[in-house]
């Protein structure tokens, strides 16, 4: 947002609905699963109404329609914060930074995995999730759709992407810090600040976040994990390789534990 514009939820809410429909459109454009996506307005305002320092919704069961799916807003915490602590956090939301998480919360991220789990043929696959399955795969579409052209080559739009890539990393590696006893919450909070950039109530948090939730490092690792699989794909496949034939094998899998993604390409025969 423009610096001389105050930051607060109602206006990074704005912004961010606008950003809807290119996330939308992105998704659309490339048939990432080889399937039309059903993203309705309802499951798109419930997916964003998590959006905040820690956004998050959880999925409906397969059973149930995406309005009652329970979601949490955390933006009404951050009224607790001081006044400075909550100004700052609130600027680290640049209109590229919302784009980007239109894209991991929406499409081609979770709401889109979410409603083409429903497809999935098992029922076990479908009522089961890995996080790091569902957050690296969420994680995994920010990059993919900045190579796939999403942002129109704006420097800006590829900083965005990059900065929730630091904060990914750092997570992982504070992760791992924290319980291996090779970091202090302290010293996790100032990496924090200094690699990802974070402002220091925000870099207490995620830091205080690493060491209650282990899980918070699955980001990173199930990115890479999907990277890494994608380049095996690509050399086994050789010229019958796309995206669109990889993720339609990866979504058909729903979202089990990385360790059996590789399934996929023994599965998927065209």
């Amino acid at each position: 947002m423009p610096r001389t514009t105050r930051a607060t939820p109602a206006r990074l809410r704005a912004v961010l609905d606008a950003s809807v429909p290119a996330a939308r459109d992105e998704a659309g454009r490339h048939e990432y699963d080889g399937r039309p996506q059903d993203l309705s307005e309802t499951g798109v305002r419930r997916a964003l109404s998590g959006m905040a320092a820690a956004a998050r919704q959880d999925r409906a069961r397969p059973d149930l329609p995406d309005h009652r799916a329970p979601t949490h807003d955390p933006l009404d915490p951050l009224e607790q914060w001081p006044a400075r602590d909550r100004e700052a956090w609130l600027r680290t939301y640049s209109r590229y930074q919302l784009l980007n998480i239109a894209v991991h919360e929406v499409a081609p991220g979770h709401l889109a995995h979410r409603r083409s789990m429903r497809h999935v043929r098992s029922e076990v696959r479908r009522s089961l999730h890995s996080y790091a399955t569902s957050e690296g795969w969420a994680h995994y579409c920010e990059e993919m759709a900045l190579e796939t052209g999403f942002g129109d080559g704006d420097p800006r739009h590829t900083v965005a992407v990059a900065r929730d890539g630091l904060l990914r990393l750092t997570r992982l590696a504070c992760v791992i810090g924290l319980h291996t006893g090779e970091l202090t919450h302290e010293q996790a909070a100032a990496r924090f600040e200094a690699d990802a950039h974070t402002p220091p109530a925000l870099a207490a948090q995620q830091a205080t976040r690493c060491l209650l939730d282990p899980q918070a490092g699955d980001y990173a690792r199930g990115k890479f994990a999907i990277l890494d699989l994608r380049d095996q794909a690509r050399q086994r496949w050789g010229q019958g390789f796309t995206l669109t034939r990889f993720h339609t094998a990866l979504l058909g899998l729903g979202a089990p534990p990385l360790g059996l993604l590789p399934a996929l390409l023994g599965a998927d025969r065209r």
